[in-house]
Formats: structure tokens, C-alpha cells, sequence
């Protein structure tokens, strides 16, 4: 590949606008691809980035852009915890600085039920994660046992058996602290799995397990799957 150095802003413009029409830049007679700066180069689709190190944005002859290596991005899949299903022991509606969040009860088996849809930007086969957003009414010490199970498919795919994964988390001793917690750092079983593929959830504390030792409620305030994403969407409606 040629490096051309670029010293006016009309020649920066030129090299830009044969990027955007798809074209190679001419230089010394002859069509070349181009390097723009240390690690942006051009050849055919638009590459920015380190390239040769696979950390770069591609950006494709119809306009689209895709990330790769470490240009990928992170994203919270959001779960609203006002539209969960709860179940026959559920945590309590408390109000809590002037909103409303789920109180999970140390003397319960308090569960409720979810579900999460994957956005059209997550990179397909990629891991993901779930954490909860907890805060403590009190300072006290202690622990408490959570319990998150799964079912996840992609569309014309079936629905495995459910997978359990069990936490323990410790509690920060400060009052009114917001705690995000890692309840699965990896969900099983990403890999193939693509946009708007489903996860049917379901999320627990066991306030009377030997290891829940934290003697108050905990509230819930927000949950959500991290997702890493290599585009602003899908290039069609239902693929990727």
C-alpha cells in the first residue's frame, strides 16, 4: 500500500470526498489506496484504525460501519423492573427517594420474572452480562444469596431447560450505597446466538439460605444485560 502524505486541506478534502464516492485517490498517476494518519487506510471499503492489529471501524461501500476488536462498543439490554412478573413471593413495592423500587425481603424467597430481547446492535456470538443495581436501607454488614436463572433462544430456535447460576453478594455497609453487582459475568451459551434472540429470566434472593446474612431488605432498582455491539443496527429488518 502507497502512503500518501496529505499537506493541504484541499488535497485532505479530495482524499475524503474519493472515500465517500467509493473511488481510489489518484497519486502519481495511478489510483492508490491511502493512508490517513498513523492507522486510517483506505482500500476499497474505508478502514480506521489499527488495522493490522485488528482494532478498527470499517466503513462499508454502502455507508455502513462496523466495528471491530477493541473500536467495539458497550450497552445496557435494559429490563424495566416496573413491567416484571412477580411471584407467589414477591418483593414489595417501596416507595424510596421519591420513586419506587422492589424490596427484597431477608425473611422470603422474594422472585420475580423477566424477559430481555437482544438489540439489533449487539455483536452476534458475542458475551454478555447481567447485573442487578442494588441499594441498602442501613449500614449493616452481612451478605445476601441471589439466584438467576435463563432460558435463551434465538428466533426459530428452541427453548433449552433453564440454567441456574447462584451469587452471594456482600454488602457495602453504607447506607442508601448503590451497588452494582455481577450476577453472571459470562450468561452461558452466547456463542451463535444472534439479534433479537430471547431470554426468559427469572431473579431471586434467598433471604432464609445459611449464607444471607444481611438482616434487612434490599432494594432493587434496576437490572440489565451488558452487551458489547459492533454496529448502530442491522442492515436489514431481521438479519444482521
Amino acid at each position: 500500500m502507497a502512503e500518501l502524505k496529505l499537506d493541504t486541506l484541499e488535497e485532505i478534502r479530495a482524499a475524503i470526498r474519493s472515500i465517500k464516492k467509493g473511488a481510489r485517490v489518484p497519486y502519481n498517476g495511478a489510483n492508490q489506496d491511502v493512508n490517513l494518519g498513523d492507522h486510517a487506510i483506505y482500500a476499497g471499503n474505508g478502514y480506521f484504525g489499527d488495522f493490522d492489529a485488528g482494532n478498527y471501524s470499517e466503513l462499508e461501500d454502502d455507508g455502513t460501519l462496523e466495528l471491530h476488536g477493541d473500536a467495539t462498543v458497550w450497552e445496557d439490554q435494559q429490563v424495566s423492573i416496573g413491567a416484571v412478573g412477580k411471584g407467589a413471593s414477591f418483593p414489595a413495592d417501596t416507595l424510596y427517594k421519591g420513586s419506587q423500587v422492589l424490596a427484597f425481603n431477608k425473611a422470603q424467597l422474594n422472585q420475580i420474572y423477566f424477559t430481555a430481547q437482544l438489540s439489533h446492535k449487539y455483536e452476534e456470538g458475542s458475551e454478555i452480562e447481567f447485573h442487578i443495581h442494588l441499594a441498602y436501607p442501613d449500614n449493616g454488614a452481612g451478605s445476601s444469596r441471589w439466584e438467576f436463572t435463563f432460558s435463551w433462544a434465538n428466533i426459530n430456535a428452541t427453548f433449552p431447560v433453564e440454567t441456574t447460576v447462584r451469587r452471594t453478594v456482600g454488602s457495602p455497609t453504607t447506607t442508601d450505597y448503590h451497588q452494582l453487582t455481577s450476577i453472571d459475568a459470562s450468561v452461558e451459551g452466547f456463542a451463535g446466538k444472534t439479534i433479537s434472540s430471547i431470554l426468559l429470566c427469572s431473579l431471586m434472593r434467598r433471604g432464609t439460605h445459611i449464607d444471607d446474612t444481611y438482616d434487612n431488605d434490599i432494594y432493587l432498582t434496576a437490572l440489565d444485560f451488558h452487551i458489547e455491539c459492533n454496529t448502530i443496527g442491522s442492515r436489514t429488518e431481521f438479519v444482521k
